[in-house]
């Protein structure tokens, strides 16, 4: 399953790739917008089949949710509300896959205090 989450995030990272060379161009005035769309319409593809695969273990599911979030950042995209109620659904899910209290607990750190996180 980790090789499924590779290859999402590998094919999401290519189109993305793509789509910030060619909005550089237009910037720069190389390209035109007419270029960007297909592009945009492609990332935008893969950007839900990254969103909606579901890991089958709450550490690929973090990863997965990283790796979305760093890819969106450095392309400057927004989510939009279905992606945004798919995220928010499978981060429910992990919650609730998760036994009660873990995490939540306060640690003691090193000067003696606890941090409830």
């Amino acid at each position: 399953m980790k090789a499924e989450l590779l290859r999402l995030a590998q094919a999401h990272e290519r189109s993305l790739s793509r789509v910030i060379d060619v909005r550089d161009r237009v910037r720069l005035g190389t390209a035109t917008d007419t270029a960007l769309e297909p592009l945009l319409a492609d990332e935008a593809k893969k950007r839900a089949e990254f969103i909606y695969w579901e890991p089958p273990s709450a550490s690929l599911a973090v990863d997965k949710l990283l790796r979305l979030l760093a890819h969106c950042l450095a392309g400057g995209l927004a989510f939009d509300d279905a992606e945004l109620f798919g995220i928010r659904n499978q981060v429910q899910r992990l919650r609730s896959s998760t036994p009660p209290n873990q995490g939540s607990e306060p640690i003691e750190v090193e000067d003696g205090t606890r941090d409830i996180g």
